[in-house]
């Protein structure tokens, strides 16, 4: 192999090398089940605790957090 052939080859995998692979795409989170059986809704306070769950619930999925330390458990 030439030397002109050497470097050419060199130089067009280098570029291939260089390049980090891309991750992974990983599945999409599992649904979160939020119960609200036990609150009474038509209060402020049961929509204010229906509210705080589902936005636990949604930090735990977006932040990657496990979902059983937040009090949830996936469908």
């Amino acid at each position: 192999m030439s030397p002109f052939l050497r470097l050419a080859v060199l130089a067009a995998l280098i570029p291939t090398i260089a390049v980090p692979a891309a991750p992974a795409r990983s599945d999409p989170p599992p649904p979160v089940i939020v119960s609200y059986a036990d609150l009474d809704l038509s209060t402020p306070a049961g929509r204010a605790m229906l509210k705080r769950r589902v936005q636990l619930a949604t930090g735990a999925l977006c932040q990657g957090a496990t979902l059983r330390a937040a009090g949830f458990r996936p469908s």
